[in-house]
């Protein structure tokens, strides 16, 4: 096989003999140490292969045996690329891709991040693009043990952090830390106190002194369960209280809409800007004029990729909506269908964890305003430890 393929990369040709001494002819070429292979005996001659630069000597011993010789075929590398001489622009391109592509494997063309759950990637990303890891920087600047310490100084969230550059490829593999539950320090004494106004409905101590009882009436602030007990001797010690305190408590959630609004609204023209980022290095296609104050502008961006394996090239666009300003008139109904929005999305996130007895909900206008309210009759927990200061 190895044969074949020296034999391929120098070009090989296949002759025919006739006419003369075809055995004179062999003898010669053997004594001269010219090797021929496959030969092959015809009706009026013989049939063989050489090397191609060997060809030129054994038409020197055809002619001292009246033989006469030529060739049947040329096959091999030389003769594929004969044809391909005068097209040096094939030869030049071959070239400069095979420079470009050595060029291109110096580089970072996509990086990968996996271990994380808590912390998102886009933040391990913009981490690793500070220190010099990004799509578009050179391996070659990059100083692995550098990077990892200083990663783990930016992101004390993680416990340790790996940096594997393969190819033209980075994958970033961390473990984050499992944090402590934390604990309430059973030594430090404190009181529960009430975090809002309420009536008590009642009280679950597991540690300290209730200070109220179901049915008082409390005011933000007040003590709950104290964390001073006395023992049977009426020796006085303090303790961490530990307990809950349900009491009534009502809520109010106030929203406000005018009936005449200043909007911002799209006249229907639309500037598109483009720009490509490749190897970190952006290029702008255009003049980039100023972005007006008055404009909504929206972004998108576009990697390149090949298969699952992406490309350090990104396309930017941007599109630029022109706006003005105009005064819109809700009518009373509009106005009061957004607050009664704003203020559910308030109960969702203010109120989410109290049980709601009961709801109301009142509105009027005035001075061109729509003011709605709504009140909310709770059953929640409102205690709330406060440490004793002790000097």
């Amino acid at each position: 096989m190895l044969v074949k393929i020296i034999r391929w990369l120098f070009g090989c040709v296949r002759f025919h003999l006739t006419d003369g001494f075809p055995e004179r002819f062999v003898n010669l070429a053997v004594r001269n140490k010219i090797s021929m292979r496959n030969m092959r005996k015809l009706k009026n001659g013989i049939e063989g292969e050489v090397v191609a630069k060997e060809y030129f000597l054994l038409r020197k011993l055809a002619k001292n045996c009246g033989c006469k010789i030529k060739v049947a075929e040329k096959f091999g590398f030389p003769f594929k690329t004969k044809k391909y001489k005068k097209r040096k622009g094939i030869f030049v391109g071959l070239l400069l891709f095979g420079m470009i592509l050595y060029a291109f494997s110096s580089y970072i063309w996509s990086v990968d991040v996996s271990g994380n759950s808590n912390i998102s990637s886009e933040k391990i990303l913009e981490v690793m693009n500070e220190l010099g890891i990004f799509g578009g920087s050179l391996k070659k600047r990059i100083n692995i043990p550098m990077v990892r310490q200083e990663a783990m100084l930016k992101l004390p969230e993680i416990a340790w952090i790996s940096v594997n550059i393969k190819g033209s490829h980075a994958d970033i593999l961390i473990k984050e830390k499992i944090k402590a539950p934390e604990l309430a320090h059973e030594s430090a004494p404190c009181d529960i106190k009430a975090v809002c106004d309420g009536k008590i409905d009642r009280i679950e101590t597991y540690k300290g002194t209730p200070a109220v009882r179901s049915g008082d009436a409390v005011l933000k602030g007040q003590l709950l369960i104290s964390g001073i007990v006395e023992d049977l001797s009426g020796a006085s010690s303090f303790v961490h209280s530990d307990g809950k305190v349900y009491a009534y408590t009502r809520r109010t959630i106030e929203e406000s809409v005018k009936l005449s609004q200043e909007k911002a609204m799209d006249t229907g023209k639309i500037k598109k800007k483009y720009r490509i980022k490749i190897f970190g290095l952006e290029i702008p296609f255009g003049l980039w004029g100023k972005t007006k104050e008055t404009d909504r502008c929206e972004f998108y961006s576009d990697k390149l990729h090949i298969g699952k394996m992406d490309l350090p090239i990104i396309f930017y666009r941007e599109d630029r909506y022109e706006q003005f300003y105009d005064i819109v008139n809700l009518t009373y109904e509009e106005a009061l269908d957004e607050a009664k929005r704003l203020i559910s999305e308030r109960e969702k996130n203010e109120l989410g964890d109290k049980k709601i007895l009961n709801a109301s909900f009142e509105d009027k206008e005035e001075n061109g305003i729509c003011l709605a309210s709504a009140v909310y009759d709770c059953l929640e927990d409102i205690g709330i430890k406060e440490e004793i200061k002790l000097d």
